[in-house]
């Protein structure tokens, strides 16, 4: 499974059934989207962050699009996002 941003949406694309699924939008505000941010937090989750105005909308979410976790906001939209891999 991957997660994929293209130009409109974050999407998770499953390599094995050749098939797409759109999970968040970009942009939340309308405006012109910042820069995708996508990390791997385990085999089966990620973290996307989108625009919210000029904010950032941070999201967990599994391999199914589902939200997990809950949701966070950055008062301003950050540069990068990294795991830590100790623990």
């Amino acid at each position: 499974m991957l997660c994929i941003a293209d130009r409109d949406n974050f999407n998770l694309l499953d390599l094995r059934r050749g098939s797409m699924l759109p999970v968040m939008p970009l942009s939340h505000a309308g405006g012109a989207p910042a820069k995708p941010i996508i990390t791997a937090i385990s085999r089966n989750e990620f973290l996307i962050v989108s625009t919210l105005e000029d904010r950032g909308l941070a999201v967990f979410i599994n391999d199914r699009g589902d939200p997990v976790r809950g949701t966070f906001e950055y008062s301003n939209y950050p540069v990068a996002v990294c795991e830590s891999l100790s623990g």
